[in-house]
């Protein structure tokens, strides 16, 4: 059984309804601009040949890091294998003048 409803109920479906005909015409407006872009090949992306030329540069540069990543851990251990020696002979000497 149906209800009729008061006016100030009425007023807040009618607005809330608004609300959702104003998404859904602009997700349809979305929707169309990116059907013509895509139909248009106006694409701003880049060509498969570039995103391959790119995307191999980009594992170059990862290379490049990873091996500079290695020699800086490679450097920083031999610091602190020198570190422990000369703490070690610090201590020696500390007790040498004891």
């Amino acid at each position: 059984v149906e209800q009729p409803l008061c006016l100030e109920c009425m007023r807040v479906m009618s607005e809330k309804l608004d609300r959702e005909l104003e998404d859904i015409t602009m997700d349809i407006k979305a929707y169309e601009a990116s059907l013509e872009s895509l139909e248009g090949g106006s694409l701003d992306g880049l060509s498969e040949s570039d995103f391959l030329r790119e995307k191999a540069k980009v594992e170059d540069e990862e290379k490049k890091l990873e091996a500079a990543l290695q020699e800086v851990e490679k450097q920083n251990m031999d610091v602190t294998h020198q570190l422990q020696d000369l703490d070690i002979k610090s201590k020696r000497f500390e007790e040498l003048e004891e």
